[in-house]
């Protein structure tokens, strides 16, 4: 982490972009940038507009940029599941309006710590507050909440002002270590609308990757006949492999003549599955040090990225000194030391 920014409005994508480009040339980076990873957020999508421009007239992007903008893996999982979850809105909310009346008092968090201890259960589990942005937590917030369902059961004994207790259909709702392995109709109608979702988010990924390995074998050089009838036949290119492997060149080359030359690497239809070509680079790396350094940048998992939750009443170099300052510094003795604070 090199910066942080606190966005004072008006939150445009403008504003966002000159920041963003006055980082860029603080840290001269200009000429590294492959690509940036953002939300869904409108105003990302025109900062990164800017940017890309920028670049893209200094000649400085791969393919004028096509695959500069990479929208967060993170963020379009959780929308996905958001969609799903759109089906037991009403249970989610139900549940979250029962942890804020525990936690809306020291009184009431006493009073729920007397029910659970009156069940006797073994769990040291607290049930959390959801973050609405992160659909992980929602699910943690279900499944505590199951777990101390007789807990919240024996509330609504000691408490006459708890009135918010769900009803035995709806705790048989909330079983979601079971949702696999439902027939339910609402559990296939989630299913339904994440599909739909899916299909949505995955479609704005063709443009940077590209679509699916079927589409890219049928456009590839006609060495190999894509069948229709499985995307898992491997006949065809397994004969391709054999043929080309007699083919390799002595003579001396350029190293990406090098390596469209080198004989492919030979597997069998079962070792097809499990071929990892990222170690096929940290293998070859030495002999192809140009071309494994593009491999990297192109093969790279996108990165996520994270809502901060930073709270406190700091100003902005107050925050981004701690949050980068690890970063910052030279390491001591080839790696960060852990400070002891106590």
């Amino acid at each position: 982490m090199i910066s942080t920014y606190v966005v004072e409005y008006p939150h445009c994508g403008d504003r966002l972009c000159d920041w963003l480009k006055d980082r860029i040339l603080e840290w001269n980076i200009d000429k590294k940038l492959f690509s940036i990873v953002v939300d869904n957020a409108s105003v990302n999508g025109g900062m990164l507009d800017g940017i890309r421009t920028w670049l893209n007239g200094k000649g400085l992007l791969v393919h004028h940029g096509d695959m500069f903008h990479i929208r967060c893996s993170a963020h379009i999982v959780n929308l996905i599941v958001k969609k799903g979850m759109e089906v037991i809105h009403r249970l989610i909310e139900g549940i979250r309006k029962c942890v804020k009346y525990i936690n809306h008092s020291l009184y009431r968090d006493e009073i729920f710590y007397l029910a659970f201890s009156q069940t006797r259960l073994t769990t040291k589990k607290r049930v959390g507050l959801n973050v609405e942005t992160r659909w992980n937590s929602t699910y943690e917030m279900l499944r505590d909440a199951l777990e101390l369902k007789e807990a919240f059961e024996r509330l609504a004994d000691l408490d006459n002002e708890y009135k918010l207790l769900p009803t035995k259909d709806e705790w048989e709702r909330i079983y979601v270590n079971e949702w696999q392995l439902s027939d339910v109709d609402y559990i296939h109608m989630m299913i339904f609308f994440m599909q739909d979702k899916f299909e949505y988010e995955d479609s704005s990924l063709e443009a940077p990757f590209g679509c699916g390995v079927g589409d890219q074998v049928e456009r590839s050089s006609g060495l190999v006949e894509a069948s229709t009838q499985s995307s898992l036949d491997f006949r065809d290119f397994g004969r391709f492999v054999r043929e080309r492997s007699t083919l390799s060149s002595l003579a001396k080359k350029i190293e990406l003549e090098q390596y469209l030359e080198e004989s492919l690497f030979p597997f069998n239809e079962d070792e097809a599955l499990s071929f990892d070509i990222l170690q096929w680079w940290r293998h070859y790396g030495k002999k192809f040090p140009t071309l494994s350094k593009l491999a990297r940048d192109i093969l790279a998992i996108p990165a996520s990225t994270v809502a901060s939750d930073t709270r406190a009443l700091l100003n902005s170099e107050t925050v981004e000194s701690l949050l980068c300052t690890k970063d910052l510094l030279p390491p001591l003795d080839g790696q960060f030391q852990a400070l002891n604070l106590d």
